[in-house]
């Protein structure tokens, strides 16, 4: 097997230079031509079907987001590299060579094929040789009718439209498309290993597709049979929906799901629980009476709301074991004690944590919120985001594969587009790997939510990575350009753009992700603080400073949402206005200070009521705008104290529903004055 090794690492190469344009001879053959030269036993198979994504990516690069510095260098850098006779990108191939047909290799312990497209043998032998020495294999020899891969040689014959390379005989006619050619054997990208290469490992088989469509990548890995005995506790019994998936938000920046079968996960575990002490297994079998074997963890845009939700088997089991679990608490360690809360509905677990005299800030009381709705308990940190969650009935479809019973997954809104600013290169002169981030964010830019699925089977375990493509839909010029200055380092530009698509066009495909984008999901505002960096000189500096303070008001705007959503909740109205507190900005003799706390500082009726204060020092002033059916929080500074305040908002309204929007989030202006 060492020689096979060899082999194949000598013939990669040829494959990873076939992404480049098409050459615009005949049509490309079916897929089926290519997979039907596949010898009849071969352990391994690497399929290479479109070889034209550099080109389409570059392509896309220079459609929508030319003019943009990294964008332009990363192109420059794609349409400069040169390999051997190729140089991708330009749609120069190299005599004879045809690789928009396909490329194909088989490797086995005694036999090795190679088959390509090509339209005459001994120019495209001499191009293929001259490819794979310029990638670094130096053992490659060509002659008019074989090819010498260090000591293996292969024979080669013209099987139109292909070259078929074999170390073995080349034969007449391809012997026709194998047991294994179905499925994702004809992705963009297959490949296949079973058998010897195998042998020492519990997987019996490996096979992994990459297309360039809404599902990009799926993987299968199929066990051995003595080890596929494990699975079968991951496996659900019965089909269905997923318990506790009504309550999940499909629009969360963070979605983690864990998709167990619960009986048989304590069926397995029962004979290691007949030995745990009494208060342990009250908690293992209140816990093996309520859970379903479903968990979902899910988080705001700026992933600082998280929100439990598990799923029940019995909802009435849900109070006895969160009874079981207090018991546990030994008296060593934090205290637990239940209390009513104070929105209806929900109930709160007290947990005080000890006070530790060097770090007194570790010390104090966490409320954790909780409620129990139909098939799911629900906890929060913040009562408002559980009580979401109380409200809303989501259909498991509009969950896609995540919300079937089985399936364990992760979900986030898109993770690459901040990759796609130009300050890589301005600032840390990056060269070819800013590009290649440069280009991987344009081709991000044009996407959604990014999904990655785990489903086990009997036999073993499918992984899919969704990453939808976002095509069509309304507001995709607006998009486009929000895209283009954020990749620019304009992130003020960007975000207004962005707020225009996502409240023009909210059904849209685009004014979804432009909404997502806003809450702080995809990147935006790391962009932003790096960005401001790649200029180095010190008033840029300067405003970095500035920028890191914004967070103040950002986080207490977010507060004041809350807690006002949570009056609402109890009391069907919301609080007074207030007066600007402090009512002065924080300046002295035209320089900045910050507002010390005081014990009057916050005791307007309506701040209490909101149980609203600032206890340390801050330098944003706060105000509240009530009608008692809408209100604004606002928050004023003047970080510089030149006279010029930036304005920090959200709204909060009331739908004839009875529930509250806050409008497409914050409202910025002056945001660094």
């Amino acid at each position: 097997m060492l020689a096979l090794h060899r082999v194949v690492a000598l013939a990669l190469p040829l494959l990873a230079t076939a992404c480049t344009r098409p050459a615009p001879e005949a049509p490309p053959p079916l897929v089926e031509d290519l997979i039907a030269w596949a010898p009849p036993s071969t352990p391994v198979a690497l399929l290479l079907h479109r070889t034209t994504a550099v080109r389409e990516i570059a392509d896309l690069a220079a459609l929508h987001f030319g003019g943009v510095p990294g964008v332009d260098l990363a192109l420059k850098t794609v349409r400069a590299w040169t390999l051997g006779p190729m140089q991708p990108a330009t749609g120069t191939w190299g005599a004879g060579l045809a690789l928009d047909r396909g490329v194909g290799l088989f490797a086995g312990p005694g036999q090795i094929r190679v088959v390509f497209g090509a339209s005459e043998l001994t120019p495209a032998l001499a191009s293929a040789a001259a490819i794979l020495r310029a990638a670094g294999a130096s053992e490659v020899l060509a002659g008019p009718d074989h090819i010498s891969l260090g000591h293996k040689r292969l024979t080669c014959a013209l099987r139109p439209p292909f070259a078929v390379c074999d170390s073995e005989a080349v034969p007449e006619v391809p012997p026709g498309r194998p047991a294994w050619g179905g499925g994702d054997a004809g992705a963009d990208l297959y490949l296949r290993v079973t058998g010897e290469p195998l042998q020492d490992t519990p997987v019996e088989q490996i096979e992994l597709g990459l297309r360039s469509t809404d599902l990009p990548l799926q993987a299968r890995i199929v066990l051995k049979p003595a080890m596929r005995g494990p699975l079968q506790a991951l496996v659900p019994k019965d089909a269905g929906a997923s318990a506790g998936a009504g309550q999940i938000d499909v629009h969360n920046a963070a979605l983690l799901k864990l998709g167990f079968d619960g009986p048989a996960i304590f069926e397995t575990l029962a004979p290691m629980a007949g030995n745990l002490p009494p208060p342990i297994k009250a908690a293992f079998d209140a816990l093996q009476a309520a859970w379903s074997g479903d968990l979902w963890i899910t988080a705001d845009g700026g992933l600082t709301h998280p929100v439990g939700v598990l799923g029940l088997r019995d909802a009435a089991a849900a109070e006895p074991l969160l009874a079981a679990l207090l018991a546990l608490a030994p008296p060593d360690l934090p205290k637990l004690a239940r209390e009513d809360a104070a929105r209806s509905g929900l109930r709160r677990l007290r947990i005080t944590l000890p006070t530790v005299p060097d770090a007194p800030a570790l010390g104090g009381e966490i409320d954790l919120h909780y409620a129990v709705v139909g098939d799911a308990l629900v906890f929060g940190l913040v009562p408002a985001d559980v009580a979401r969650r109380t409200r809303r009935k989501v259909q498991p479809a509009e969950l896609g594969v995540l919300g079937r019973r089985g399936v364990h997954g992760l979900r986030l809104a898109n993770p690459l587009v901040g990759l796609s600013a130009a300050w890589p290169a301005e600032v840390f002169r990056l060269g070819a790997a800013s590009d290649a981030l440069t280009l991987l964010g344009t081709a991000a830019a044009m996407r959604g939510a990014l999904s990655l699925e785990v489903e086990p089977d009997a036999t073993g375990v499918q992984v899919r990575l969704r990453w939808p493509l976002l095509a069509s839909g309304d507001g995709r010029d607006g998009f486009l350009k929000a895209a283009r200055a954020e990749m620019a380092g304009d992130q003020l530009t960007a975000t207004r753009l962005f707020i225009d698509v996502a409240a023009a066009h909210p059904g849209s495909p685009f004014g979804v992700e432009a909404r997502s984008r806003l809450t702080g999901s995809s990147g935006g505002p790391v962009v932003a603080v790096v960005g401001i960096l790649s200029s180095i000189a010190i008033p840029a500096f300067m405003k970095y400073t500035r920028r890191s303070k914004t967070a103040e008001a950002t986080m207490n705007l977010r507060r004041l949402f809350d807690r006002s959503v949570g009056y609402y909740e109890d009391h069907k109205a919301f609080p007074p206005s207030t007066p600007l507190t402090p009512a002065q900005p924080a300046c002295e003799g035209g320089s900045p200070v910050k507002h010390l706390p005081g014990p009057d500082a916050w005791a307007h009726p309506t701040w209490r009521a909101l149980d609203f204060s600032i206890d340390d020092p801050h330098v944003y002033q706060y105000q509240f705008e009530s009608d008692g059916q809408g209100f604004t929080a606002r928050a004023f500074g003047d970080l510089d104290c030149d006279g010029v305040r930036s304005t920090f908002e959200r709204v909060g309204n009331v739908d004839p529903d009875g529930h509250i929007s806050g409008g497409v989030g914050l409202f910025m202006h002056n945001e660094l004055e």
